[in-house]
């Protein structure tokens, strides 16, 4: 017999279905006809939990923020604590997501949403830049970093090392560029053994 799943858990198949579809397929295959045959109701059924597909693309940028707040370091721990929290949260939550990956470092949720809504896209962008700005200033003022290289420099630095993470392990492991598969993590590329290396260079060590 099968069971029929509650509204929340159905909302939540639907979000994760129109991610994949737009990471995957792109904006020309993102349709409620679409996004129903994915999660395997009827159209109708899927406008009984959302009423326009807006309010889709809505449902799937609020979840995005959620799970990347998630990863996001309490304010009051020290500041190369919280960007060590940072990082290897950030780095196992994107290793594990490849969807989310293909949408934080596209355009596609912008080009998708309405202009009113471009904004808290690009907000969201916004937010781990900020952070990871704001904890290494204060990184600077407790004298734990190294001076000869702004804070900018080390920011870029960082962000970059998460990129490489996340979006590149198909070049080190010798894999095309353009190979959709994403390699199960070697101990070479253990996200605490990177951040260790990153902290030096923070550091100037």
């Amino acid at each position: 017999m099968t069971t029929r799943k509650n509204t929340i858990e159905r909302r939540e198949e639907i979000v994760l279905a129109a991610l994949s579809i737009i990471a995957n397929d792109g904006l020309g295959r993102f349709t409620t006809a679409r996004i129903a045959r994915a999660v395997g109701i009827s159209e109708g059924a899927l406008f009984r939990h959302f009423a326009s597909k807006d309010e889709i693309l809505r449902e799937t940028v609020n979840h995005i923020e959620k799970i990347l707040m998630a990863t996001t370091a309490p304010a009051e721990d020290p500041p190369m604590v919280a960007l060590r929290k940072l990082f290897l949260l950030r780095a196992t939550l994107l290793r594990r997501n490849p969807d989310l990956v293909k949408i934080l470092f596209s355009h596609q949720l912008e080009q998708a949403m309405g202009r009113e809504n471009q904004q808290q896209i690009i907000r969201l962008k916004q937010l781990s830049g900020r952070f990871i700005r704001e904890r290494l200033e204060d990184a600077a003022r407790l004298g734990q970093l190294r001076k000869d290289l702004p804070t900018r420099v080390l920011m870029l630095f960082f962000m970059g090392m998460v990129h490489v993470l996340v979006t590149q392990e198909p070049l080190l492991e010798g894999a095309p560029a353009t190979s959709p598969a994403v390699p199960a993590p070697s101990p070479d590329d253990d996200p605490e053994m990177i951040w260790l290396s990153i902290e030096k260079f923070l550091k100037g060590e």
